[in-house]
């Protein structure tokens, strides 16, 4: 069966990130996510439009780019 959602170790493996940051990411505000209990949820429509703004937001020219930072590290540099 294909879910609407991707498990936090789907996350991890998209981003290429640990499961330290993964876990600090869905606490950020803006992110979305699902808690059930113990157990968080990510929509799927709704974190590829995430992906895609914070991609489109992060560049702002040729020249010059912005800065996302996750914990004071860059998450695109």
């Amino acid at each position: 069966m294909n879910s609407g959602v991707y498990t936090v170790k789907e996350v991890m493996d998209i981003l290429k990130i640990s499961k330290n940051t993964a876990y600090d990411l869905i606490k950020q505000e803006g992110f979305p996510v699902i808690k059930i209990k113990n157990t968080y949820r990510i929509p799927k429509v709704a974190f590829d439009e995430w992906l895609n703004k914070l991609t489109k937001t992060a560049w702002d020219s040729k020249r010059q780019y912005k800065k996302w930072f996750l914990g004071g590290k860059a998450i695109i540099n």
